[in-house]
């Protein structure tokens, strides 16, 4: 239902662009060529990790874990100036207390000169995280991450603790000029600006996908990943914090 309201709603006031609209519903049994999977960090050991489509949903499961971060990139869609990027949060089960963070991210490429995964870790301790941007969370910590590199080692980390332990319904990055974007998520109270105004030389958005930060097992499900212009942001974020109140009542 929220859909077809987002959809109806963004007609009525003319808002509907060529290229802009739904990446992946991930209503195909698995996923399709245009999704890249790529390392962002490796510890050089082998990682039980899968990212499977299942009821209409994009699961990732972690069995096996030891510190990596990993990326599900595609460049057939890409995150131009004035447009949001999100996804709808469905559930995130860590199994322990460590980190397991789960989210949406952009990036310059998917040919970004990192290690293919192939289904297996590379044999040695790989680090390429320069160039890109995500919006995660954080579910041990009940924590809002917003992640970005300005070199190879040099990467910031803004984290929300008012979560309130609530899992958001929406992870959302806009790009509001070529190189200064700003994130953050929908819950139950509305939408939530974690980082505003970040400048990123690298101006990464030819690439949108999904970030894992692999310290702990767990699960996470999304749904629907989509590029909405501006000012039909407001309208994509006020229906998420509607729905999860209608799904509490």
């Amino acid at each position: 239902m929220k859909k077809v309201l987002l959809i109806t709603m963004m007609g009525m006031v003319g808002m509907v662009q060529a290229g802009v609209g739904m990446v992946d519903d991930f209503t195909a049994d698995t996923l399709d060529s245009a999704w890249t999977e790529v390392y962002l960090l490796s510890r050089g050991q082998d990682v039980a990790y899968d990212t499977t489509t299942n009821a209409d949903q994009l699961t990732m499961t972690a069995t096996s874990v030891n510190a990596e971060q990993r990326g599900l990139l595609r460049d057939d869609a890409s995150l131009e100036v004035g447009e949001t990027l999100v996804v709808d949060m469905v559930a995130m089960n860590p199994s322990g207390s460590s980190e397991f963070n789960a989210g949406i991210m952009i990036h310059t490429g998917t040919d970004v000169g990192l290690t293919d995964i192939s289904g297996a870790s590379p044999s040695n301790t790989l680090q390429d995280r320069l160039g890109y941007l995500t919006m995660s969370w954080r579910s041990n910590g009940a924590d809002a991450l917003c992640e970005y590199f300005s070199s190879q080692n040099s990467g910031t980390q803004l984290k929300a603790d008012s979560t309130g332990g609530e899992m958001p319904v929406q992870l959302w990055i806009t790009r509001n000029a070529a190189d200064t974007y700003s994130a953050g998520w929908v819950d139950s109270a509305g939408s939530h600006t974690l980082a505003d105004g970040i400048v990123l030389s690298q101006a990464p958005g030819a690439a949108v996908g999904f970030y894992s930060d692999l310290r702990n097992s767990g699960t996470a499900v999304f749904d629907n990943l989509e590029i909405i212009p501006e000012p039909a942001t407001l309208v994509l974020l006020g229906l998420g914090a509607l729905t999860l109140r209608k799904r509490r009542c």
